[in-house]
């Protein structure tokens, strides 16, 4: 248990690794530890979510599902926009499944 509980805080706190926190989530010891991850559930999810839309202007939704912990693909999107605000989403295509973000412009200075 102790090294679930240092490779938990290492990829939260050091690393800010979201693949690895739900990996550890999903293959969590004890029910008590993911009663405590779930409290950083929405700060890595947003995390997450800022490192997607800044590395790609499109992923799949099977792929940000999967980046965001979520088991439910139908629940990428609503989760995104409930996390951040204003949207970062432009549009999603159900034709290919793929979830489109909006490009942030460079601040000039």
């Amino acid at each position: 248990e102790s090294k679930f509980v240092k490779a938990v805080v290492y990829c939260v706190i050091v690393a800010e690794d979201p693949i690895q926190f739900f990996a550890l989530y999903n293959d969590c010891p004890d029910r008590y530890f993911k009663l405590l991850m779930d409290t950083y559930m929405d700060k890595i999810r947003l995390l997450s979510i800022n490192i997607l839309s800044k590395a790609y202007m499109r992923v799949p939704i099977s792929f940000a599902a999967h980046c965001l912990g979520l088991s439910d693909i139908k629940k990428t999107v609503p989760t995104i926009e409930r996390l951040v605000k204003p949207t970062c989403i432009d549009r999603v295509d159900l034709d290919t499944s793929t979830i489109y973000f909006i490009r942030k412009k460079a601040d000039k200075k």
